[in-house]
């Protein structure tokens, strides 16, 4: 399994924003953001909460406009929060947010010069979502959302044990990669490594290879890239799991 960071600019006496709740104090000068840049490189994909992803969209289009200067500006997508980014590697972002017992997703795609700028953001509710899988008590749910990107709400009743559908796939287990959030509930899952247990409350990455085990009635959401997903669906669909 790869690694999940939490990163946070925090001051030395515990403050991650200012009086009016800006976030341009903490620009870093030209050697911290050497640092950042450099981090940022050896990052798979970025989770952002909803007002970091809106700051951070900016950045889709940024070389479509003119090269960002610092100002004394604190809007979360303008002037000195951009030019703190300037250089920043394009990744892929994705934004998670709980909205009353449901999940709302919005997700921006890596940037890529030989694809179309300027794609409108997208939204799915649970409940929009179509049932790809449903039966013991497991529902799931998924629906395209941009960026070569599938998301998916996923309700796992307690005992249920993946391993058996998943059997034929290469090393009998998933090989489609997933981000994203346990809501409520703890899952176990086994891979080649070993077994290691996600509960409620933990982002995740689950690397190619794993097979899910509900400890407790569980829900989780998740992106995955969406061929890989559908070959895995297609093959728990096509054996009548």
């Amino acid at each position: 399994m790869r690694k999940l960071i939490y990163s946070m600019g925090v001051s030395l006496d515990g403050f991650i924003a200012g009086p009016d709740g800006g976030i341009d104090w903490s620009a870093p000068d030209e050697e911290l953001h050497r640092f950042h840049n450099q981090q940022a490189r050896q990052t798979g994909a970025h989770l952002y909460g909803r007002r970091l992803y809106e700051a951070m969209t900016y950045w889709e289009t940024a070389d479509q406009t003119r090269r960002p200067q610092r100002s004394s500006s604190s809007s979360p997508a303008s002037g000195r929060t951009r030019g703190a980014y300037r250089g920043c590697p394009a990744r892929r972002s994705l934004y998670l947010a709980g909205r009353g017992g449901t999940a709302q997703i919005a997700t921006s795609r890596a940037v890529d010069p030989s694809q179309p700028r300027g794609a409108p953001m997208k939204a799915v509710r649970r409940e929009d979502a179509p049932v790809a899988i449903e039966g013991d008590g497991l529902e799931f749910r998924k629906q395209e959302i941009g960026g070569d990107l599938t998301v998916a709400f996923v309700h796992i009743p307690k005992g249920a044990d993946l391993r058996p559908a998943l059997a034929g796939l290469p090393d009998d287990l998933c090989q489609c990669p997933h981000w994203g959030y346990v809501i409520n509930g703890r899952i176990k899952m086994h891979s080649a490594d070993g077994e290691q247990v996600y509960e409620a409350g933990e982002a995740f990455y689950w690397a190619p290879g794993h097979a899910p085990e509900a400890l407790e009635d569980s829900d989780y959401v998740d992106f995955s890239p969406s061929q890989e997903l559908d070959e895995v669906i297609d093959h728990i669909t096509s054996q009548g799991s």
